[in-house]
């Protein structure tokens, strides 16, 4: 036992009178731990170890415990341990146990250690919050703190803020704001929801957070949940979104606006600015009787708002004109000069990101490899990589970018101000006032004009000018302004482009192929002629003329690139070749798709995707093309071409939609194409029943309307007046169909495309092309009969389809089985009876028929022969008849007739509208009762009447339409109109001497 010091080897006593080995120390240190030696005590100048303090004294036995401590300057500043300690004699302490330090002692030193940590953590802080992830704790701490507090939208602000700022913190804020949007979907108020949008959907935009629209749909679908809520809160949650709308999510984004509108619309039913909002809910629902109700009453104060266009054109589309103009004028005349605003603004970010790319290539910033490579390029060349060079730059200009985005917004009321053109002009046709007439046409002269900067491709005012001519039926006064500019310019071929452009969008196709050939011809600049070359290709009819001016574009030319890759893929898809041809249409997607979006780029792009649907039956490929083709028709609203390739993909989307209740479409491959329709009504009671569901369907009146819109812009273009023709006729609208005769007659449509493509059919140009489709199809065909899964109206429409594919080899002089022929006819009308079926037998037996006559009769053989590619064979048959007595005689014993002839009078039975003036041709010699009631009914009949005409009017250089429209003039007791009809096809001289018949 050690002793502080000095030395004692006396024994000792305390001074409590007790010997050392008589303290009992568990009686007041029950802690202690005795000690073998005593701690070592030193200083120097008041710097060392000392012993200090003393507590918890035991009288009765003279101990107490000190406190071992460091010190400077003889200031305790850290106890080390604490000892039982009893005085010694003589000065100095008898160390007799350990004890633990007291808690002063303990608190001295955490007070010491923290002063020394707060010194030295003092000095490194004061580098560390100067740091940016000091800060960003600090900024994500604050989130926390906002969050917890309910202010939600300060905390996404913060949590945003740090998640972008390039810390260890980063991902922890992503993680915390992507918790707090999400859990705010269920616990937050709505009015917090619209604080925090903004923020969330600016960070979904630019950094992904939730992924592809999942905080769109998540949220339309949290505003669908809150009925209870205030209305105008759940609008205002569903505005903040709208920037992320997709076409996919466009519909349901739109239905839940439905109920909050309605609710403050009942609040408040004069509020014109709900009520349009919740009009063009309506109308994108296709619930225009809806939209007109709400609507009507607030006819008078609707101004220029949009519930004034949605009204107008409700109006519009069923004939109260005046009101109609009435809405759609204030609302026009308020947007245009918003939108030649917008225009100039295009046109104006355009050039000054042009000037700025150039201004950045001249400084000398596309690298040294690139001045290198443009030194030794040719002078085509380096246009070229100028081009290359600048057009992205121009693209990715923001105030070029932002330009484009403000035409977008306003470019919509072009489409308005050419339907109240529409309207207008319809107005001045219908008034019997000279004056008031001429006024009416002025005007709607003045609104075509109004619109027509933005809805043309930059030609001068004459072209302008001559286009609305062709549109107001005034073809000539826009030739003579057209070969006016021409002449005054002979040898500049961008005028000739120009003029020819402006004819194709107006129908004239022959005269503009024309024009862009004599640019080719005339003009010496290569890359230009590349341009020509495209211009050529793009309108080419004929496969073969496509490729051919494809290969004279630019080498580089990703669209000439593209359009290749497209036609072989056809070419791929006709000869069955499935899998190359898909992957083809995907190489000329990727091409396209790496292009700039325009109108051109998603046109050609959409196509492709036609293309693909009809090869690979996805509908996904349909979808992707329609939504391609409606921002191609925003950006260039009065592009002919343009909207006929939307109208006719919106057709078969309605047909597809239409037929698919009743065909397995993807087990027969049909893409909704108008001939389908047939096998999937047989009587009169199926037709009025598909007719219903037809003109309830919203895309029917869009489709009619795109092609209402072909007909009034290209008025010389015969496709769009024959399309809707045929849906006219189904649907049975009967003044439709009469003013679509009046104005073909009055445009005279150019017909010279059917007269060459007519020529070239005749002359077996196509039959190549048909053989390998034929084979194709069969091919398909046969795969579909194999399947035991197939429904019976499937099998019954393959197995049609089938026939006439088979029957149809006789025009190619190829060889096929006449008896399966038949007996696949008459399983489809066995199987599901059709108006297909039907026809397809009724073919089947007059071939038959005409086979036999054929064997044994040369002249029959001769005519069968010349007409077997331009006529039908029962026409053929009635035109046999017609000729000769004995003809005549043989063929009313035969078998097939009186089958084919039971087949009509079931027909009759069914549907007794239906008229067939061929049928009456053949029974007016075998079946003078028959006859006479297919006479009756074909009189009384105005539909099928109309379609003559218009058949006549805009293909009369068609054999089979000629004599169906000369047969009706017979019946009609009109012989001098059939005989003119007869004499003005064979004036064509397609090399078809026409045999002698209806005179």
């Amino acid at each position: 036992m050690g002793l502080c010091l000095r030395a004692i080897t006396i024994p000792l006593t305390t001074p409590g009178g007790f010997t050392l080995a008589e303290i009992d120390l568990s009686r007041s240190f029950p802690e202690a731990t005795p000690v073998n030696s005593a701690p070592g005590l030193s200083r120097v100048n008041g710097f060392g170890v000392g012993l200090y303090g003393s507590r918890d004294h035991d009288r009765e036995q003279g101990v107490y415990v000190k406190t071992l401590c460091l010190s400077a300057l003889f200031i305790p500043v850290f106890a080390l341990r604490s000892y039982v300690v009893a005085d010694a004699n003589n000065g100095g302490w008898y160390f007799l146990a350990r004890v633990p330090l007291s808690g002063l002692a303990k608190l001295m030193n955490i007070a010491i250690l923290v002063g020394v940590l707060a010194i030295a953590g003092g000095l490194a802080m004061v580098g560390y919050t100067n740091t940016a992830g000091y800060k960003a704790g600090q900024q994500l701490a604050e989130a926390e703190k906002a969050a917890a507090a309910g202010d939600l939208a300060e905390a996404a602000r913060l949590y945003t803020t740090v998640s972008r700022s390039g810390t260890e913190h980063d991902a922890e804020a992503y993680k915390q704001f992507e918790a707090l949007a999400l859990k705010s979907l269920n616990d937050a108020s709505t009015s917090e929801l619209v604080e925090l949008m903004p923020i969330v959907v600016e960070y979904e935009q630019f950094d992904g957070v939730l992924g592809d629209g999942q905080w769109a749909t998540s949220t339309i679908q949290a505003a669908i949940e809150r009925k209870s809520d205030d209305p105008g809160e759940l609008i205002a949650l569903l505005d903040t979104v709208e920037p992320m709308i997709t076409e996919t999510l466009r519909e349901s984004w739109t239905n839940a606006r439905l109920d909050p509108l309605k609710r403050l619309v009942k609040a408040d039913p004069k509020n014109i600015d709900v009520a349009s909002e919740l009009a063009v809910v309506y109308e994108s629902r296709g619930e225009t009787e809806e939209a007109k109700t709400l609507l009507t009453p607030v006819f008078y104060h609707l101004g220029n708002s949009e519930g004034a266009r949605v009204l107008g054109q409700i109006l519009l589309d069923e004939g109260e004109l005046e009101k109609a103009c009435s809405l759609l004028e204030p609302y026009t005349q308020a947007r245009i000069s918003d939108l030649q605003s917008a225009e100039e603004a295009w046109d104006t970010g355009y050039e000054r990101a042009y000037e700025t790319a150039i201004a950045t290539l001249e400084n000398g910033d596309a690298g040294e490899a690139w001045y290198a490579r443009y030194d030794i390029a040719s002078e085509q060349e380096q246009s070229a990589m100028v081009l290359d060079y600048v057009n992205p730059r121009i693209q990715s200009n923001p105030a070029f970018i932002a330009a484009r985005e403000r035409y977008a917004e306003v470019s919509g009321v072009v489409d308005v101000a050419l339907d109240l053109g529409v309207a207008q002009l319809e107005l001045a046709q219908g008034t019997t006032d000279p004056e008031l007439r001429r006024a009416g046409l002025e005007q709607a002269e003045q609104t075509f004009l109004s619109v027509q900067a933005s809805a043309s491709d930059s030609p001068t005012y004459r072209l302008f000018l001559g286009q609305v001519y062709f549109w107001l039926g005034r073809a000539n006064d826009g030739h003579e302004l057209f070969n006016a500019y021409l002449n005054e310019n002979p040898q500049n071929t961008t005028v000739m482009a120009s003029v020819g452009r402006v004819l194709r969008q107006v129908g004239e196709q022959e005269k503009a192929v024309a024009l862009f050939e004599q640019a080719y011809n005339t003009e010496q600049d290569q890359g230009y002629k590349y341009e020509i070359a495209a211009s050529l290709a793009s309108m080419a009819t004929q496969r073969e003329d496509e490729v051919k001016w494809l290969k004279r574009c630019a080498p580089d030319n990703d669209y000439a690139q593209a359009s290749l890759k497209k036609n072989l893929g056809v070419e791929a898809a006709e000869a069955g070749q499935k899998d190359k041809a898909l992957a083809l249409y995907d190489e000329a997607l990727a091409l396209y798709d790496g292009l700039p979006e325009n109108s051109s780029s998603l046109n050609n792009s959409a196509l492709v995707l036609m293309q693909r649907f009809d090869t690979s039956s996805d509908i996904a490929d349909r979808n992707k093309a329609l939504d391609r083709l409606v921002r191609a028709v925003e950006l260039e609203p009065s592009g002919t071409i343009l909207l006929q390739n939307t109208a006719y993909t919106f057709l078969n989307a309605v047909m597809y939609d239409l037929v698919s209740p009743h065909l397995d479409m993807q087990a027969l491959e049909l893409s909704g194409g108008l001939g389908e329709l047939s096998y999937a009504y047989e009587d009169r009671d199926q037709w009025y029943a598909m007719m219903d569901k037809l003109k309830a369907m919203p895309r029917f009146t869009k489709v009619t309307s795109m092609y209402e819109r072909v007909v009034l812009l290209a008025p010389k273009s015969p496709d769009a007046y024959e399309t809707l023709t045929t849906l006219y006729r189904f649907i049975e609208d009967q003044d439709a169909m009469q003013g679509l005769l009046d104005r073909a007659k009055a445009a005279d449509p150019d017909i010279s495309e059917g007269i060459n493509n007519t020529r070239l059919y005749r002359s077996g140009h196509y039959d190549e092309i048909a053989k390998t489709r034929s084979k194709t199809q069969e091919e398909q065909l046969r795969e579909a009969l194999a399947r035991t899964d197939l429904d019976p109206a499937s099998r019954s429409a393959a197995s049609a389809m089938l026939s006439s594919n088979l029957l149809s080899r006789h025009t190619y002089g190829q060889a096929f089985d006449a008896d399966e022929v038949l007996a696949l006819a008459e399983s489809a009308w066995q199987l599901k009876p059709s108006a297909a079926a039907r026809a397809t037998l009724q073919q089947a037996l007059c071939f038959r028929i005409l086979d036999r006559l054929a064997k044994d009769n040369a002249q029959a053989k001769k005519t069968w022969q010349t007409l077997d590619r331009v006529q039908s064979n029962r026409q053929i048959l009635a035109i046999l008849i017609d000729q000769d007595t004995q003809i005549r005689s043989a063929v009313k014993q035969d078998p097939d007739m009186q089958r084919l002839l039971a087949l009509r009078a079931n027909q009759r039975e069914r549907y007794p509208e239906a008229v067939s003036v061929s049928m009456w041709a053949i029974t007016r010699y075998l079946d003078p009762e028959a006859a006479e009631i297919e006479a009756k009914r074909a009189r009384e009949e105005p539909y099928d009447r109309l379609a003559r005409d218009l058949a006549v009017q805009l293909a009369p250089y068609s054999a089979e339409g000629v004599w169906s429209a000369a047969w009706g003039y017979e019946i009609d007791g009109k012989p001098d109109q059939a005989r003119k009809t007869i004499e003005r096809y064979r004036a064509y001289d397609l090399d078809n001497p026409a045999p002698s018949g209806s005179q």
